[in-house]
């Protein structure tokens, strides 16, 4: 991946995605925001539901830094966003 990508997935203080991991909400609509960001549009019911489900494993994983867990999940659900054919095909 280029620095385009490389810059989009920083979670540097400006950035949309530290606006979103630092956000005081819960991680579903942590998810939302992330889907709003790079598509437009909410998350399908099932797609968020799947979602909900990685990040609720990515804490269960770590359990001793949750935090961590859940961001880089975060992280992890605005690649996937990113590199989707449906974000090149919007943008």
């Amino acid at each position: 991946n280029g620095p385009l990508l490389g810059a989009a997935l920083s979670d540097e203080a400006g950035t949309v995605l530290h606006q979103i991991l630092s956000a005081r909400t819960d991680d579903q609509e942590r998810i939302r925001r992330l889907c709003r960001a790079a598509l437009s549009r909410d998350p399908s019911p099932r797609e968020l539901s799947q979602l909900r489900r990685l990040v609720g494993q990515a804490k269960s994983a770590r359990s001793d830094d949750p935090r961590t867990a859940v961001n880089e999940a975060l992280r992890d659900i605005y690649w996937a966003y990113l590199n989707s054919s449906e974000f090149v095909t919007n943008h």
